[in-house]
């Protein structure tokens, strides 16, 4: 007798369950397939949507979406080495970058949240802890770790960059790491 699939949830109308060793198994088209992390899940659900929004009038993504795209890695890559170099100033590069695009930064935040990585979002004034799923946050590689709170921090800081977001966990309540005036931090 057949094993039925038991998911953890469904994600972009894809049932997945995250393992014990942190790798991720879908059901596609009737059959388990197993996937090394989230960022595997994510990447096939992107591809899958690509695929389906494709058109012969639409073959290419227009010039500006591009220049978003690329602009969004370049500010990623900016705040990584800031990770590096720390400083407790506002991070100026890695504001102006993603507050060029707020609205991407909000679709990527709720892209997070139907895949189960960030469970929710409690707000204060002067920051937001978001709270993660351990599973599929210990499933999840270091960028998309770092990814989750910088663009919570570009949808949720002011204008002047001082913000502060906590990336905790849902059941131990342990800190993960956090964005401090767009530096990111991790214990």
């Amino acid at each position: 007798m057949a094993k039925t699939f038991e998911s953890d949830g469904v994600y972009a109308g894809i049932p997945y369950r995250v393992l014990s060793n942190g790798k991720i198994d879908i059901m596609l088209n009737g059959t388990v397939v197993r996937l090394r992390d989230m960022d595997e899940l994510l990447n096939v659900v992107s591809g899958l949507q690509h695929r389906a929004a494709l058109a012969p009038e639409t073959s290419t993504r227009p010039r500006s979406k591009r220049w978003i795209s690329k602009t969004l890695a370049a500010v990623f890559v900016v705040a990584v080495v800031a990770v590096l170099v720390g400083s407790n100033s506002v991070n100026q590069d890695v504001l102006k970058g993603l507050k060029a695009d707020v609205a991407a930064c909000q679709k990527r935040v709720d892209t997070m949240q139907q895949a189960g990585l960030i469970h929710h979002i409690i707000l204060s004034t002067s920051s937001a802890d978001v709270v993660v799923n351990e599973p599929t946050w210990n499933a999840s590689e270091y960028n998309t770790k770092v990814a989750a709170a910088l663009y919570v921090y570009c949808i949720r800081s002011p204008a002047d960059g001082r913000f502060t977001v906590y990336v905790k966990g849902l059941r131990d309540n342990e800190i993960k790491g956090s964005v401090m005036n767009g530096n990111w931090w991790s214990k």
